[in-house]
């Protein structure tokens, strides 16, 4: 597994909010499994050409342990440096997200 997010941690996030086509073709659009697509990260906020949103990220990060360090590593590409404030604000919304979210994500308090 590259640096990026698979199908089926994409589908899971897209499921959200989106119908089941639309899930299926932005988690293919900006999968990197080698069976799905072969897409690579271009930019922090960007895999496979596919921006994603920070609450996307954020849900992404939510996911395992594995996830959540391949967004960090993704929000600090280009040695791109994160201010406090910045940090604050992403882990205020981390957590509302993970209060909204957590049960359909099987999300641990």
């Amino acid at each position: 597994m590259r640096d990026g997010f698979t199908y089926e941690e994409l589908l899971r996030i897209f499921q959200l909010s989106l119908s089941a086509e639309e899930a299926d073709r932005l988690a293919r659009a900006g999968a990197q499994d080698s069976e799905v697509g072969a897409s690579t990260a271009t930019s922090g906020l960007a895999v496979g050409g596919v921006s994603f949103s920070d609450d996307t990220l954020i849900l992404l990060s939510l996911l395992s342990e594995s996830t959540n360090a391949r967004v960090e590593k993704h929000r600090r590409l280009g040695n791109r440096h994160i201010g406090e404030n910045e940090q604050r604000e992403w882990e205020t919304r981390r957590e509302e997200l993970r209060k909204e979210f957590g049960q359909q994500l099987r999300v641990r308090p």
